[in-house]
């Protein structure tokens, strides 16, 4: 029998390469959308009939510059999430997987490991900090927007016009945000893609979805 995933924020770019993911690697998938998470009732009824084993918890709001409901950030974050632990704990599962970002960590001015202090000075990154356990997952290594910039024309042989703008959102920093990997390697964890890799990657996954 094939072993069950629940993914909330399935629409999304990661999200939805999560679903193909567990697809090709014979998963079942329970895609839920982030409006289900408000309602407590739904949930419950949802995962008492689906009994997945593994939740992938990836539905989110505040984390793009044009998202700046501060009613949807604290609802979508702090009051979704426990409400979907909550009925995950009424049914038993396996692993509960919660994405975040950087934005939890604050600015700082070594690579971020996961013994650090939260010290984020956003209502986002706020919402986002009580997740539990945190494990970095990235490679290791920073690039500056320029140098994507550059794969990005690499690997579709086009150039980019850039336009040099201020802050889209007030807490962005020029100072390191690279996460420190060191836990997630220490379980065997390898990354399989450089950055141009990942560009194009990317690219044609977005080619594929349009």
């Amino acid at each position: 029998m094939k072993e069950k995933c629940l993914v909330t924020g399935s629409r999304g770019f990661i999200g939805s390469r999560l679903i193909q993911y567990l697809a090709e690697n014979d998963y079942e998938s329970v895609p839920l959308a982030r409006e289900a998470l408000s309602s407590p009732d739904i949930l419950k009824e949802t995962l008492q009939i689906e009994r997945p084993e593994i939740i992938f918890h990836l539905a989110a709001y505040g984390n793009h510059y044009q998202q700046k409901d501060a009613r949807e950030i604290f609802q979508a974050n702090l009051i979704g999430t426990f409400n979907l632990l909550e009925a995950a704990a009424e049914m038993g599962f396996r692993a509960f997987i919660n994405s975040g970002s950087s934005s939890e960590y604050g600015r700082k001015t070594l690579p971020m490991r996961e013994n650090m202090l939260p010290e984020t000075d956003t209502f986002y990154g706020a919402t986002k900090v009580g997740s539990g356990e945190v494990i970095n997952i990235g490679n290791g290594i920073q690039y500056t927007n320029a140098e994507v910039v550059r794969a990005i024309e690499q690997v579709t042989g086009k150039k980019v016009k850039i336009k040099i703008a201020d802050k889209l959102r007030a807490y962005d920093t020029e100072t390191v945000w690279v996460a420190d990997n060191s836990l997630l390697l220490g379980l065997g964890w390898q990354p399989h893609y450089d950055l141009l890799e990942g560009i194009k990657k990317t690219i044609d996954a977005i080619r594929t979805d349009s």
